[in-house]
């Protein structure tokens, strides 16, 4: 079977954290080691963990972020985000 390519759209900043990053390179891991090629598509939020997937060997590439973060209502998907789920779907597939 030809290798397959694996995107993972995952991202870390001072106020999410980094351990959705940490199974996401595990899993890359893996899937690396059975031959497939492997990316990573994250949002430049502050403080984000971009490096340790770059380190990793794995390609990252970087959404813009943005200033609209409220880490005071962590409920507030779209806040902490920075953008719409759509805009961020929108950028994501760009």
């Amino acid at each position: 079977m030809p290798p397959h390519r694996f995107i993972f759209r995952t991202d870390s900043a001072q106020w999410i954290g980094i351990t959705h990053i940490m199974r996401c390179i595990t899993l890359a891991d893996s899937l690396r080691a059975a031959g497939n090629e492997i990316h990573f598509i994250c949002r430049q939020h502050e403080g984000n963990s971009y490096e340790l997937i770059s380190n990793k060997g794995y390609p990252v590439h970087l959404l813009p972020g943005s200033p609209l973060i409220d880490i005071n209502d962590p409920s507030n998907h779209q806040l902490w985000l920075g953008t719409t789920q759509e805009q961020d779907a929108k950028e994501t597939l760009e």
